[in-house]
C-alpha cells in the first residue's frame, strides 16, 4: 500500500502553486536542507505515470527541495518519500488529517466575555509514546537512506569522473587504429532532436521523447554541455541511473 523510496526531484510536481509560500522561507527552509543532507519529514506522493509523481502532503517541504537543488543539483537530487497507490490516496490522507488534529498547536480563541485565551490539545501519554517510537524509527530510517544516497552519489560521482576522463589503455585486438571512439558527451552537444530521439528508443530509454526534447532545449540555453552532470541538472525527467543506461549504451 505505502513504500518509502528515495525520488528524483525533477520526477515530482504539485498542484498547489509555489506562490503560496514566502520565498524567504523556501530560502531558509533549502539551506538548511543542504545542511542536513535530506528532508526529515518525508513527502507523501502519488505516482502519476512512469517516473513521475504528484504530491498530495508536503508542499511547503518540497518546494524547498526544488529550491536546494537550484542551490545544489549533486547535493540535492533525491528526496524522501513515501510513494502510494492513487486508489489508497483518500485514506493515506485522512491519517494525516488525523495525526495534524491529534499534535494541533495552540490556538487564540474568544470567551464568552470576550477576553482572549490559550487552548493547547495535547496528545494523550498513549498517543504521545507511539509517535516518540515513530519519530525515532524514522529518524534512524531516515539516517540509513542518507547514507545510501550518499554512497550512490559518489559512486555516480567517480563514474562520469572516470568516463570524461579514461585512463590510457592498450588498444585491444578488436579494436581497428582508424575507428572513431564515441563520446557520448559529444553526442549530447551535437545531435539533433531526431537523431537524440532514435539512440534514445535504441537504447530502450523510457521517455525518450520528452528527454530528446528537454536535452535539446537545455542545450540551446546553455550552448554546449560541459559534462555529464550538467545534462542531468538541466533535463527534467533525467536522473543518474537513466545516464549511465545511456551512457553504457551509446558508448558500444
Amino acid at each position: 500500500m505505502i513504500r518509502f523510496s528515495l525520488v528524483d526531484v525533477k520526477s515530482i510536481n504539485s498542484h498547489v502553486p509555489r506562490s503560496n509560500f514566502s520565498e524567504s522561507e523556501l530560502e531558509e527552509l533549502a539551506d538548511n536542507i543542504l545542511e542536513c543532507g535530506e528532508i526529515i519529514k518525508p513527502l507523501i506522493l502519488k505516482m502519476q505515470g512512469l517516473e513521475n509523481y504528484q504530491v498530495i502532503s508536503g508542499n511547503l517541504e518540497y518546494y524547498a527541495a526544488v529550491k536546494a537543488r537550484e542551490k545544489d543539483p549533486r547535493k540535492a537530487e533525491m528526496v524522501n518519500a513515501f510513494v502510494i497507490a492513487d486508489k489508497h490516496e483518500a485514506k493515506v490522507l485522512k491519517q494525516v488529517e488525523l495525526i495534524e488534529r491529534f499534535t494541533v498547536t495552540p490556538s487564540l480563541v474568544n470567551n464568552q466575555i470576550g477576553e482572549t485565551v490559550t487552548l493547547t490539545t495535547s496528545p494523550s501519554p498513549h498517543l504521545e509514546s507511539r509517535l516518540n517510537n515513530l519519530e525515532q524509527r524514522l529518524e534512524t530510517y531516515v539516517s540509513q537512506i542518507q547514507q545510501e544516497l550518499r554512497d550512490y552519489q559518489q559512486q555516480n560521482e567517480r563514474r562520469f569522473k572516470a568516463i570524461e576522463s579514461p585512463p590510457s589503455s592498450p588498444m585491444r585486438e578488436s579494436e581497428s587504429p582508424n575507428q572513431p571512439i564515441i563520446n557520448p558527451l559529444d553526442l549530447f552537444n551535437s545531435l539533433t532532436q531526431e537523431e537524440l530521439l532514435r539512440r534514445l528508443n535504441r537504447a530502450n530509454i523510457s521517455n525518450s521523447k520528452n528527454l530528446a526534447k528537454g536535452i535539446c532545449e537545455a542545450r540551446e540555453k546553455l550552448g554546449k554541455f560541459i559534462n555529464y552532470q550538467q545534462v542531468i541538472a538541466n533535463v527534467k525527467g533525467l536522473a543518474d541511473k537513466t545516464m549511465i543506461k545511456i551512457i553504457d549504451a551509446w558508448s558500444s
